[in-house]
């Protein structure tokens, strides 16, 4: 469903006399720049979580059933748990803000209030699971959440 309006929106057929903004435009330019940057952000931290249990290291932790968990390192993991969310917000955020519409607008809302959910239920399960787990890591957003 969120394809379909997003798709007539920007379109312009859900929304007689709208039509898809112009590659000039202020906002345009800047929700295209958003979107580029959050999903190279949420690839380069998706790889990072991915590369972790390719190799053994010292630092995993191995908990019920058998797994392997470790602490992530690199890029926002410096200072989030969860940089890949935060990278996927940005992303449809920037698609928001370069689209202008109420339908891109709201999946951005609620892929926002999904993945900060997610986000906070992650980080308290490291504080939870790993003594040595940096505290002063926020859950999704540096410095604040």
């Amino acid at each position: 469903m969120n394809g379909y309006v997003n798709g007539r929106w920007a379109s312009g057929m859900l929304v007689p006399g709208t039509e898809f903004p112009q590659a000039t435009r202020w906002n345009f330019v800047l929700g295209v720049a958003m979107f580029v940057l959050g999903f190279y952000g949420n690839i380069y931290h998706d790889r990072i979580l991915l590369s972790l249990r390719k190799r053994p290291s010292k630092e995993a932790r191995w908990l019920s059933g058998g797994r392997q968990y470790f602490t992530p390192h690199g890029g926002l993991f410096r200072w989030v748990s969860c940089p890949h969310y935060f990278c996927e917000m940005v992303e449809w955020i920037g698609y928001a803000v370069a689209t202008w519409c109420l339908p891109s607008l709201l999946f951005a809302l609620s892929t926002i209030c999904v993945l900060s959910t997610r986000a906070l239920t992650i980080h308290r399960w490291y504080l939870d699971k790993f003594e040595d787990y940096p505290r002063s890591r926020r859950a999704i957003i540096p410095y604040i959440l």
